[in-house]
C-alpha cells in the first residue's frame, strides 16, 4: 500500500482521491513519511483524526504555495463530509491549482 493509499483510507477516501488532490494543486510531492509519522503520533491512532490532520497538512503545503499571493486566513477547510472534505479560500470551495490561479488573477486585476 502507497502513502497516499493509506491516508486516502484513513479519509475512507478512494486513493485515488488524494492523488487528486495533491495533483490538483501542485503539490504532489510534499507529504512526506515524516508528515505521517507526525500525524499519527498527534492522533493516538484515531484513524479518521489521522487523515484530517494529513490532508490538512497537504493544503498547508497549498497555503505555504500562494502565501506571496492571497490571504492566508482566508483559507479554510471543513471536514463534516469525511469521505469528501472541502477546501475554501474567502468563502469560495476550491478544487485545484488552476482555481486559486482565477482567484489570485481576479484579485491582482
Amino acid at each position: 500500500m502507497t502513502m497516499n493509499n493509506f491516508v486516502a483510507s484513513c479519509l475512507f477516501m478512494d486513493g485515488k482521491v488524494f492523488d487528486e488532490y495533491a495533483e490538483a494543486f501542485g503539490v504532489d510531492d510534499e507529504i512526506t513519511q515524516e508528515d505521517v509519522h507526525d500525524a499519527l503520533d498527534s492522533c493516538c491512532g484515531a484513524y479518521l483524526r489521522f487523515g484530517e490532520i494529513i490532508l490538512s497538512k497537504l493544503w498547508g503545503y497549498v497555503i505555504e504555495s500562494y502565501a506571496h499571493i492571497l490571504d492566508a486566513d482566508k483559507f479554510d477547510c471543513d471536514f463534516s463530509s469525511p469521505s469528501f472534505p472541502s477546501f475554501y479560500y474567502d468563502g469560495e470551495c476550491v478544487y485545484s491549482k488552476e482555481d486559486l490561479d482565477k482567484i489570485a488573477e481576479k484579485q491582482y486585476s
